[in-house]
């Protein structure tokens, strides 16, 4: 039988696990406002990647990581460890879906807000991605979206 706060609860877990894999990477966790996640579940694969924003502006984990000092191999294994770890857990959404005989979601977008220690996770049954349209566009469109609403906040 389906039990749908069973199901919320090991979502939740899901999210937590993810946000603190990608909050993990910063050494100094103090610079960062809130914290970007998108995802991509595929039948046979699945793909994320992350970002932040820090001193106001949208940065990515390689820009904070130079800005705190550390080399460039270092923050480079630390993000490509995480991004495993994110996979997993993209992995667990997959089963958890399946499992209780759902569709499962194509694409997931989290944002953690730092300061106010909240999660917002969304997710759809469309894909992000296309042929010609990659993980990497949807992210660069997404950090367009979030630039602008930055600057008209700032203005």
């Amino acid at each position: 039988m389906f039990d749908i706060s069973k199901f919320n609860e090991e979502l939740s877990d899901i999210w937590s696990t993810i946000v603190g894999d990608i909050m993990s990477f910063v050494p100094n966790r103090d610079v960062i406002e809130k914290a970007f996640y998108i995802g991509e579940i595929l039948e046979n694969s699945q793909r994320c990647t992350f970002f932040y924003q820090a001193e106001s502006q949208i940065q990515d984990p390689l820009d904070i990581a130079k800005k705190m000092g550390l080399t460039e191999k270092i923050s480079k294994d630390n993000a490509f460890a995480i991004l495993d770890y994110c996979n997993k857990e993209l992995t667990r959404i997959k089963e958890l879906f399946e499992k209780t005989n759902q569709e499962f979601p194509k694409s997931i977008k989290i944002i953690y807000d730092a300061h106010k220690e909240s999660l917002d996770a969304k997710f759809s049954y469309e894909r992000i991605t296309a042929k010609e349209y990659g993980l990497y566009d949807a992210v660069c469109d997404w950090q367009e979206e979030l630039k602008a609403a930055l600057s008209t906040d700032q203005g």
